[in-house]
């Protein structure tokens, strides 16, 4: 009798991300000090505490300039550790902590990318929210001019959430994520979007469905720095990239104001180039995208309907209207060693960083 030989499955490999950070500070003061263990015990809690990454150590130069990168032993060492495929990403506080000398700083991350290491300069991002944010301020100052106030402080405007809150929501992590943004306002202190010698109107939101959208399509106004773009990003770094919402037939409707129906009848009139949905008909009923999204609380217009017996199941890709620039795109863009001004100058196209004059 022929023997059968049992092959077992593969057991599927998990790889996990080999991470390290990198940490420099250029001189041997009190403060200087405190921020460097500041630093060293952020970085490892944070990889740790990670269970999709893998800790492969803190690079850590004290009290060196980062003007001469060869003479910086654990930055060496750590470029040695990348070149022999030994890590997979960098953590760092500011593209400037690899090296002041802006040459050798492309010449680092470039190299670095074409080994397959991703860098992640944690203040980017945050520095470039923190210039939008100021621009958008800022000009809603202008349109404010002849009211009693200068901002609203919701989702109409920009939300404002206090200290109370915000020791309430970070518990032990308040002090370490309040330093990380008051470092992105005075790092970035004064600085705004200009086009054409205007402040520009800074509109940013969550999370791209790949693409951000063209003002004209959102809010029915032409700005050039408003574009679309792409944004290809937010996938990998957003959990707010695809979600379902279920809401009862009934609610649905309602909300709609239409006749319940047992077989809904959805049809995609009318899409832009980013995928949204522009116009669409239910039941024989015409909407606009922004309809739905505004009497059905969805998270972005690009966004599909299905009819599941008394459920109204609603798929949607991407958070937020859609028009300026991604947080988790800019999350990304940090992510793959961009600077804060590469990442404004992406998303708002042709505008340029000025300074307030004090």
């Amino acid at each position: 009798m022929p023997q059968v030989k049992i092959i077992q499955p593969l057991e599927e490999q998990v790889k996990w991300l080999r991470v390290a950070a990198y940490v420099r500070v250029s001189s041997d003061s009190e403060d200087q000090l405190n921020s460097f263990s500041v630093q060293m015990e952020h970085y490892t809690s944070l990889i740790k505490d990670n269970a999709e990454w893998n800790f492969a150590g803190i690079y850590a130069d004290e009290g060196i300039t980062g003007t001469a990168s060869d003479k910086r032993e654990s930055f060496q060492r750590l470029l040695r550790d990348c070149r022999a495929g030994e890590i997979d990403r960098i953590l760092v506080k500011s593209i400037s902590r690899f090296a002041r000398n802006s040459a050798d700083t492309i010449s680092i991350t470039r190299e670095l990318k074409q080994l397959g290491v991703s860098i992640y300069f944690e203040k980017e991002a945050l520095k470039a929210q923190a210039v939008a944010a100021r621009s958008y301020a800022l000009k809603k100052i202008e349109y404010n001019k002849d009211n009693e106030y200068d901002v609203v402080d919701s989702v109409l405007n920009q939300v404002y959430l206090d200290n109370y809150y915000l020791k309430e929501a970070w518990g032990n992590k308040y002090v370490d994520n309040i330093n990380k943004l008051r470092e992105a306002v005075n790092d970035t202190s004064l600085e705004y979007l200009d086009y054409n010698g205007e402040v520009i109107d800074a509109l940013f939101f969550s999370t791209s469905n790949g693409y951000t959208e063209n003002s004209s399509l959102v809010f029915n106004i032409d700005l050039p720095y408003l574009q679309s773009v792409t944004s290809m990003w937010d996938s990998s770094t957003s959990s707010a990239f695809r979600s379902t919402k279920k809401i009862s037939s009934s609610d649905f409707y309602s909300s709609l104001g239409l006749e319940k129906s047992n077989i809904l009848n959805f049809k995609v009139l009318k899409r832009s180039s980013t995928n949204r949905i522009l116009n669409l008909s239910i039941n024989s009923t015409e909407f606009t995208g922004r309809e739905l999204y505004d009497k059905l609380g969805l998270k972005s217009t690009d966004f599909s309907l299905k009819q599941d017996g008394d459920t109204i199941i609603i798929d949607t890709v991407g958070y937020g209207h859609g028009v300026g620039m991604s947080q988790y795109g800019a999350e990304g863009m940090a992510l793959e060693g961009y600077s804060y001004k590469d990442i404004l100058s992406h998303y708002y196209v042709g505008t340029s960083i000025k300074k307030l004059l004090n």
